[in-house]
């Protein structure tokens, strides 16, 4: 009799158990999946603007030309000497320069490169920010403040640390810093021709969203984001993005489009970048 009832018991027990597991997995089913998108748009943005930005002035810099086919006409470029061994480079959107051989991106406002030192020469330092600068989103203007400084760190190898921050509207923004490093691979002996360039990106970077909370970046060397200046968009590479409360996104650029996927947690979204706003 007691082999018996211990035997009911012990079914009573493997049978809740099951009740609970079942009741979970239900929960777990009817959890809503996580499909926002949002913010590795934005973060596209930040990365692309930021890699562009640093190729327009660069280019200028090292030949302190002005490239015909690389800038609008609606573009004032300037230089200027500060000092003996201190350059200046002003480049002047306006109030608005469509600027198709770069991204078919409108922009206004103006840019600045201060550098000392030769471009190829190692430890050779420059500062990068922006003046009321504007671009374009779609259809929209949107403010973005930049603060770059960028050293040489061997010949055509440059380490870079960035503060960029893009105001969706007057009191929501997106703000990241990164140290990232560029490589200029190709394209660098003919600067009159824009097509010809190829950059590679990587590096790790850390920021916040228009909510105010946090997430991370990485990009390593093996993936990293490669522009190929006869694209208008970021060519390949791989970006992780880790947000504060969300999981993982991983961000491929798959080839010379306007179109990224995200995979997050093994499904995989499309990620369109002409229509981000």
């Amino acid at each position: 009799m007691a082999s018996f009832t211990f035997i009911n018991r012990l079914s009573l027990l493997i049978l809740g158990f099951l009740v609970l597991s079942c009741t979970k997995d239900a929960k777990d089913s009817k959890a809503p999946l996580d499909t926002d998108l949002s913010l590795a748009g934005d973060v596209h943005k930040l990365e692309e603007e930021s890699i562009r930005i640093f190729y327009m002035l660069e280019h200028l810099e090292q030949y302190q030309k002005v490239p015909s086919t690389t800038f609008p006409a609606c573009a004032s470029i300037i230089f200027d000497t500060v000092a003996s061994n201190i350059k200046k480079i002003t480049i002047d959107f306006g109030n608005g320069c469509k600027c198709d051989a770069i991204d078919g991106k409108n922009r206004k406002g103006k840019l600045e490169i201060t550098w000392e030192g030769n471009y190829f020469q190692e430890n050779g330092t420059r500062t990068i920010k922006s003046q009321n600068y504007f671009l374009t989103f779609g259809s929209k203007y949107y403010p973005v403040d930049i603060d770059f400084s960028i050293a040489t760190n061997s010949y055509l190898q440059f380490s870079s640390s960035e503060n960029i921050t893009l105001y969706k509207t007057a009191s929501d923004k997106i703000t990241r810093t990164a140290n990232k490093t560029y490589k200029w691979k190709k394209g660098k002996n003919t600067y009159t021709e824009l097509y010809d360039d190829v950059i590679q990106v990587y590096g790790n970077g850390n920021g916040r969203n228009v909510d105010g909370k946090s997430f991370t970046t990485s990009v390593a060397d093996n993936q990293s984001l490669v522009l190929d200046t006869g694209c208008k968009w970021l060519q390949s590479g791989i970006l992780f993005l880790n947000p504060e409360d969300k999981n993982q996104r991983k961000i491929d650029y798959t080839g010379c489009d306007a179109y990224a996927t995200v995979d997050i947690q093994g499904r995989v979204y499309t990620l369109n970048f002409m229509t981000l706003e």
